[in-house]
């Protein structure tokens, strides 16, 4: 069994499939939530938020793009702004806390320069919840929304607390714009 990188499950896999061993793979991930103009706003926002923020975003199977329908992208992203704002951030011990942090110093750095480099290209912060505690790797919640796909926020997997929404218009080419990833 390996929860890992595409590139470590290759290399297992060669080694296992030379020996005829069993695998079990949970590599990385880029999964598209999509959400179309007749959609119920309140429950699509309501999936968003429990999809999105379990382990703050640290799950190879949470939404890393949002693909929301232009027509209903407003209200939308007022309501899941709305919602992330009552997320409380903090000890992942404490009952009451929605959003822990990640793992490690390296996927916070990581987050921060894919978000960075995304803006440089186009990408705009909608949103971006405010926490400081100088013990841990806090990762606060952010919402982008980007014209560009051919960005990191879309293009790479974002392992954190990250919002990454493109406006679409176009029914028919929505799903072949999702799909357009290195991880399908």
């Amino acid at each position: 069994s390996l929860t890992g990188s595409d590139r470590a499950g290759s290399a297992v896999g060669t080694i296992a499939g030379k020996y005829i061993k069993k695998t079990l793979f949970e590599l990385g991930g880029s999964d598209p939530f999509v959400v179309y103009s007749d959609a119920d706003i309140k429950l699509a926002v309501e999936d968003a938020i429990s999809a999105k923020f379990l382990n703050a975003g640290q799950s190879c199977i949470s939404p890393k793009r949002f693909f929301i329908h232009q027509d209903i992208s407003k209200k939308f992203i007022q309501k899941i702004v709305e919602k992330i704002k009552l997320l409380k951030i903090g000890n992942p011990e404490d009952k009451d806390t929605n959003i822990g942090p990640l793992s490690k110093k390296e996927f916070v750095e990581n987050i921060n320069n894919q978000i960075d480099k995304s803006i440089a290209l186009g990408s705009e912060i909608i949103f971006k919840a405010s926490y400081s505690n100088p013990k841990g790797f806090f990762m606060v919640p952010i919402v982008l929304v980007s014209t560009n796909l051919n960005v990191p926020i879309f293009k790479e997997e974002v392992f954190g607390p990250v919002v990454s929404i493109y406006i679409f218009n176009n029914n028919d080419n929505v799903l072949k714009i999702a799909n357009d990833t290195d991880y399908g």
